[in-house]
């Protein structure tokens, strides 16, 4: 019986120098030849879990969430082409293409709809909005044989994008008596 307690004392002595020996030792991680063939590590602390403060974890009874950047940035309205510096038939172009910015943020589809000239190549309500419209460059206006035709380049913001688009409009008007002016296309 003094055996067997001189052995578990030695197995005992032997187990505990030999972590000793271990944790103190270096250990070497093969690595790819290529970068380093070994990796150095020396412990230097040891942290006693039981003495540990516990992990600090956030209320989400009382916290408020944080609004995404793009619930941040939805403006109130669009903002338009401003229609003080035209008159005449100018005016009447910024005033169409004012609505159609409208209409699409209303998602007012009936009334979008008779902005389209009657052969118009555009067919469908957008889905995406623009929030913001302005001119790129002079609105061009020319009289065809039986329409006039107007072409304006403005730069638009869609509510999903984060950069400015050029899209190109294509108004028509008829030489008909109070005539209004219409999309005929949008590029």
């Amino acid at each position: 019986m003094k055996r067997i307690i001189i052995i578990l004392a030695l197995i005992v002595v032997l187990t505990a120098c030999g972590e000793q020996k271990t944790r103190n030792s270096e250990i070497a991680v093969p690595l790819p030849t290529e970068l380093v063939s070994t990796v150095t590590v020396t412990p230097t602390e040891t942290l006693n879990i039981e003495s540990a403060s516990p992990i600090a974890t956030e209320n989400t009874e009382t916290a408020s969430p944080t609004p995404t950047p793009m619930e941040s940035t939805i403006p109130e309205s669009p903002t338009y082409i401003d229609e003080a510096n035209y008159e005449g038939d100018e005016l009447e172009v910024i005033k169409v293409i004012n609505l159609r910015v409208k209409y699409i943020w209303e998602e007012n589809e009936s009334d979008y709809m008779k902005l389209l000239y009657k052969d118009s190549m555009v067919s469908n309500f957008p889905s995406d909005k623009i929030v913001g419209i302005s001119l790129r460059d002079t609105i061009s206006i020319t009289e065809q044989k039986y329409v006039y035709q107007a072409v304006v380049q403005v730069m638009q913001k869609r509510l999903d994008s984060t950069a400015e688009q050029i899209s190109v409009y294509v108004l028509l008007k008829t030489k008909e008596e109070n005539a209004s002016w219409t999309i005929q296309d949008i590029d």
